[in-house]
């Protein structure tokens, strides 16, 4: 068997190149990879070598069709923005509706696959993503804090008791995913 491979990952951060007071945060991962498997027999005809299987074809595309045949070859390719969001200016007051609370997500990956029997496959994916979360200044009720005749440890319990009249935080997100397959399996004579 010969194999051989390759895989490219970079991630860069283009947010960087955008002036500093815009505060983009824009994170980019790309990544690639090929494997070639070429076996040593052929598949069809296990007992023979797949160079004797290349050098007894009628001719050159032939031979390059009963090498393509017996090898398993595998392409896989992503594309990715996750947590695309804008800062916020750490001077500014926090509002409900502020675009800081926006984050942003965007993913390609696909795969290209054929081998002996599969003739060709492709899986592609995509998905989006975008999610809101806020967070409110929280400022507890504490009815019982002041109270004179709760002294001593026994009552300490009763008087750190608090509740929020509002909610914590506010999130949500949505989701979206397309995926699209084809797979052709090969006619084996």
């Amino acid at each position: 068997e010969d194999f051989k491979s390759y895989s490219i990952v970079t991630n860069v951060n283009l947010g960087q190149l955008l002036p500093k007071n815009w505060r983009i945060n824009l994170p980019f991962n790309y990544a690639i990879s090929e494997e070639f498997i070429t076996p040593e027999f052929d598949p069809a005809n296990p007992d023979v070598k797949l160079k004797t299987m290349k050098s007894v074809a009628g001719s050159s595309a032939m031979a390059d069709e009963i090498e393509k045949r017996a090898t398993d070859y595998t392409k896989r390719r992503s594309i990715n923005f996750i947590g695309v969001n804008k800062q916020k200016d750490p001077e500014s007051k926090k509002r409900i509706y502020d675009i800081e609370n926006i984050t942003l997500s965007h993913s390609y990956n696909e795969v290209i696959h054929h081998d002996f029997e599969v003739e060709s496959m492709i899986d592609q994916q995509t998905r989006s993503a975008l999610d809101y979360a806020y967070s409110f200044e929280v400022k507890p009720i504490e009815p019982f804090k002041k109270m004179e005749f709760m002294k001593g440890r026994y009552w300490q319990i009763l008087k750190d008791f608090n509740f929020n009249y509002l909610p914590s935080n506010i999130m949500f997100s949505s989701n979206i995913m397309r995926q699209y397959n084809k797979q052709q399996f090969r006619l084996i004579d």
